[in-house]
Parts: C-alpha cells; sequence; structure tokens
C-alpha cells in the first residue's frame, strides 16, 4: 500500500491485486457498505487520466486489496470513483472523514461545494448525498466508521477529569445534532499534519494490515485520538476554504436565497433580469459552487423542498410535486430519483427511520 508520508516507497505491502473484473465488489464495499468497525481507503489520482488514473488501496478487517487501473471503461466501473466530476451523488450508512494527502478537490455535498487543500478533511454524516470531484493530481484518504462502533467510542466511560475536554464536548455535540457534514481545516500547517495526522493512519493502516491481539482496543484509541486532534479547535478550524471571491460567492448565495425563495423553478431568464447580470456570467458562477447548470440547479431546489416537504407534511407525493412546480408526475419521480438516488416512497420511509435513530440520546462520554 502506498503510506501518507512522501518519503515512504509507494508498494504494495501485502496486498492483493483486484484485476478490473472484481472492481464492482470493490466498488460496493465503498459506496454502501463497510466490513467490521472501521475501514481505511486509500486512492491516488493522476489528472490526465491516462496512466494509473486511479490507484485505491482498501484496508478492512478482512486484510488488504489494491486496484490499480487508468482507462475510461475502467474508471466507470467504479460508480463512486468515476473521473467525471458530475458524478451522482451518493450516500452509505457509516460515518466518512474524507481526508486530503496531498494536492486539493472539491466535495460536493448535497450540491454545495466544498473546496479541500493538503491537510484538509471532512466528516459526512450517514445518508447525505454527496460526492468527490477529481481533477487535479491528488491523494486522498476515507476513513470509515460504523455507527455502532461511533457510538461505543462516545460511550465509553472516562475516569479522569483531564479528559473532560471541550474537543469531546463539540463531538458530542455534533453527534446529537442534526448536521449533515463538519469541516475541518488545519490552523497550524501542514508539517503539522505530517507529524500527527499521518503517523495516526498509518497505525491504523497497519494495524489493520496486520491485526494484533488488541486489534480492535488500538483502533478505538487510534479513531478516539483523531477525533480529538480533529475537534480540537486550536488545531482544525471548521471554516472550508473559500472557492472563490468575497463578491463571486455573494452573488452565488444571493441566486441560491432568490432560488430557494420562489414558488417555482426559477429559469436563466428569471436570473438575468432579476440580478441583471449576463446568463453566461451566472452561469459560470452556479457552475463552480453547485457544479450543476442553472437548469440542473433548478429542478435540484425543486426537488429539495419537495424532499423537505415529504418529511414534514403528510401530504401525498403527486400534491407535493404539483406544489414544487412539477405537473408531470412522471417527471417528478425520475428527477427525485436522480438526486436523491431513490424514489419519494423510499425517502420518505428511509429518512424517519434517520429521524428515528437522531431522537436516540447520545450517550455522555463522562461518568
Amino acid at each position: 500500500m502506498f503510506f501518507l508520508s512522501s518519503n515512504i516507497p509507494e508498494t504494495p505491502f501485502e496486498a492483493d491485486v483486484a484485476p478490473v473484473s472484481q472492481l464492482p465488489e470493490l466498488a460496493r464495499a465503498n459506496a454502501h457498505d463497510m466490513t467490521g468497525p472501521v475501514e481505511i481507503l486509500q486512492l491516488r489520482n493522476s489528472a490526465d487520466h491516462t496512466d494509473n488514473a486511479f490507484i485505491i488501496y482498501e484496508n478492512n478487517i478482512s486484510g488488504t486489496s489494491y486496484a490499480s487501473f487508468s482507462s475510461a471503461e475502467e474508471i466507470k466501473v467504479l460508480s463512486t470513483f468515476n473521473a467525471n466530476s458530475m458524478s451522482p451523488l451518493h450516500s452509505h450508512e457509516y460515518y466518512e472523514f474524507l481526508f486530503v494527502i496531498d494536492g486539493e478537490i472539491y466535495q460536493n455535498i448535497e450540491h454545495d461545494r466544498h473546496y479541500y487543500p493538503a491537510g484538509g478533511c471532512c466528516l459526512v454524516s450517514p445518508y447525505v448525498l454527496h460526492t468527490e470531484e477529481y481533477d487535479t493530481d491528488c491523494r486522498v484518504l476515507f476513513f470509515k466508521i460504523s455507527r455502532e462502533f461511533m457510538q461505543r467510542l462516545v460511550s465509553f466511560p472516562r475516569y479522569f477529569s483531564a479528559e473532560n475536554s471541550p474537543a469531546c464536548s463539540r463531538l458530542r455535540e455534533y453527534l446529537g445534532s442534526e448536521r449533515h457534514y463538519i469541516d475541518f481545516i488545519p490552523a497550524n500547517g501542514y508539517e503539522w499534519i505530517q507529524n500527527h495526522i499521518h503517523d495516526l493512519f498509518e497505525k491504523m493502516i497497519m494495524e489493520l494490515s496486520a491485526p494484533s491481539d488488541s486489534a480492535s482496543l488500538k483502533l478505538a484509541f487510534f479513531s478516539s485520538h483523531l477525533m480529538m486532534e480533529l475537534f480540537d479547535d486550536t488545531k482544525f478550524s471548521n471554516t472550508p476554504a473559500a472557492s472563490g471571491t468575497a463578491k463571486e460567492q455573494e452573488l452565488f448565495y444571493s441566486i441560491r436565497d432568490y432560488m430557494l425563495s420562489s414558488d417555482r423553478k426559477v429559469t436563466r431568464s428569471d436570473l438575468e433580469a432579476h440580478f441583471n447580470y449576463s446568463g453566461d456570467n451566472l452561469y459560470k458562477i452556479v457552475r463552480q459552487y453547485t457544479g450543476l447548470s442553472i437548469h440542473d440547479y433548478g429542478s435540484y431546489i425543486c426537488i429539495k423542498k419537495a424532499a423537505e416537504l415529504l418529511m414534514s407534511s403528510d401530504r401525498n407525493i403527486n400534491e407535493i410535486a404539483g406544489s414544487v412546480g412539477f405537473h408531470n408526475s412522471t417527471q417528478f419521480y425520475k428527477e427525485f430519483k436522480k438526486y436523491c438516488q431513490m424514489t419519494p416512497r423510499q425517502y420518505r420511509l428511509r429518512k424517519s427511520d434517520r429521524k428515528e435513530l437522531q431522537k436516540e440520546p447520545v450517550p455522555t462520554p463522562f461518568t
């Protein structure tokens, strides 16, 4: 496997090479499921997509798997790791930390794009739609942790007063909230990241690759240590790096607020008339901050409103579709599935289950 530190050779370490014919299984494991309490998946992307466009190492309770491939046909096999920056959003049932080892990427979380430089990290909660956009040379690490294991970490008794830290309180507050994600931007420079965070991940990778007789305890310790570092506001800030100028950001937020407040789907012509900007400029801004065209972003806004109504009311699905501007039920179902990866009925049932889960009290980590 390739390790995080640049001075360590990037060669496979006791890894099984997965031929392209077996990649769908590897992809499904990452996109929809996980093995054991924690998993680590490392990905290398080449910007030109010509030679070793993706190199993937997956470390889990079953061992280490390795895959390397480059052609467009092979890349398309992986739904999550699609070289096309417009790949569909996906969700899963575990918590996922995305950590940028080097290079830079965008994380698109429910069509809100966030920029992450080397050292940046994002925690995405279960069931939240998101995707990664790979347009440059980069190495990215995904640390996946099951809901059960996360609860065990937070509920483990703490016997010393020093453990009653602000970082632990912030973690507990996040887990008990309805927040979909949280950004972590390094406050002390990349060298500190290499000396502390990289070391933690490398220890976890080694433990998953060759488990010791106390592997579960060690993984619990490393995972808890990692989260205490991330939620320490002297080491990481929770404000994502800006992806444009202040003026561009202000314009985009105005566009978004205007579209959200409208009782119908907003078109490019509507935006031109309201903001007195050229359509090309407005298209560029919307595309930069969402990854979508104005037309598609307008559709997404309508679907988002419909999704909120599915959760907050008992109105039937066709009535909800009409209230957000869809008078063709077939088109509504098609658009809803495009953005939410499930039917309106499945969404209502699944989100209801998630709300019930959130009602359960988060165990206090202190005794």
